[in-house]
């Protein structure tokens, strides 16, 4: 099925930890208010395995947009789809170097070249069979999205940003309105049976609590992010200036959050298509996952077990070099 409309994929891409981070800025940036992990520097070493997934199971795809901090990487050919971008090319001068994932990522917008309708992805995030662009967008563009929801827990220090993405979302809109125009696109069945079961049990809390991450590529219009910077011209600007992950910034996922409370979306399935994995279990879970169409793998795996790590990245080069010769 061929799109009607050009779609791009965007991918955040770090290869290699910037030579200007030091241990002792770090042990800094630790001891305030900046979400780090040295995982966030840390590359599986698949990245053209990544991009051959993309070419064989997404081939609709007009370009792929690769951000990079400042240079293309040895033995990176040029391709006329796959279009390396650095930072300095699109994001504000005033705001690099950034090593801030929301920067790279809510400054999409500034993209030359990008088109209306693309799909943002992470280097974690694998392809593993064919997907229709009908898997992200409906044939008139909308956004296909899980617009579930579900009461949420502060478990980790990437709820930090959740919880100011959902306190501008609850300054700025109303549940009632939100469930009472859009209940059926909120408990849709193609969420699943379970999922369905939590939304509406979270509808009568006071205040969007929370929504259903699939943690999978999600599908976003350029006006979106455009509109979402128009409503709120200090964003930009106030994350632009943490060079690292801070607890008080907002990221992408707000302008997901937007959409789903306005009901600018269709219903996805994805969830019954893919979800997210720890690499500590590739080696275990290599059936399960031979079932999916498309997977996060997510690195679990403590920055001093280096051996560890490396043993894991080999299963999964085994698992994906296996899924691209069939």
């Amino acid at each position: 099925m061929s799109n009607t409309f050009p779609i791009d994929v965007v991918v955040p891409w770090v290869f290699e930890r910037p030579q200007d981070i030091d241990d002792q800025r770090i042990k800094a940036a630790l001891n305030t208010h900046v979400v780090y992990s040295e995982a966030h520097f840390r590359d599986y070493g698949l990245f053209e395995l990544w991009v051959n997934l993309i070419k064989k199971n997404m081939p609709w795809v007009r370009k792929i947009f690769v951000l990079i901090d400042n240079k293309i990487p040895d033995g990176y050919e040029l391709d006329e789809r796959v279009i390396f971008v650095k930072h300095s090319e699109y994001i504000f001068h005033k705001f690099l170097p950034t090593y801030n994932s929301n920067v790279i990522e809510m400054n999409i917008d500034l993209l030359d070249d990008l088109s209306e309708h693309f799909v943002l992805f992470n280097d974690d995030i694998f392809v593993l069979k064919k997907m229709r662009y009908t898997d992200f967008f409906t044939k008139d563009g909308l956004p296909k999205d899980v617009g579930a929801m579900i009461c949420r827990a502060s478990e980790n220090e990437f709820e930090k940003s959740v919880i100011s993405n959902m306190l501008i979302l609850n300054w700025n809109f109303e549940k009632k309105k939100s469930v009472k125009k859009n209940f059926a696109k909120y408990v849709s069945l193609k969420y699943g049976l379970r999922t369905v079961i939590k939304s509406i049990l979270s509808m009568p809390w006071t205040g969007f609590t929370g929504w259903e991450d699939t943690h999978l590529a999600i599908p976003y219009k350029k006006e979106e992010f455009i509109n979402f910077h128009s409503q709120f011209p200090d964003i930009r600007e106030n994350i632009g200036k943490h060079k690292y992950r801070h607890s008080d910034d907002v990221s992408h996922w707000l302008i997901r959050y937007i959409r789903l409370a306005r009901g600018e979306f269709s219903p996805s399935s994805i969830k019954k298509m893919g979800k997210l994995v720890f690499l500590s279990e590739i080696g275990t879970i290599k059936n399960e996952i031979s079932q999916l169409t498309i997977v996060c793998v997510n690195d679990d795996i403590n920055s001093g077990e280096t051996e560890r790590f490396n043993e894991r990245c080999r299963e999964l080069k085994e698992l994906i070099c296996s899924f691209i010769e069939t």
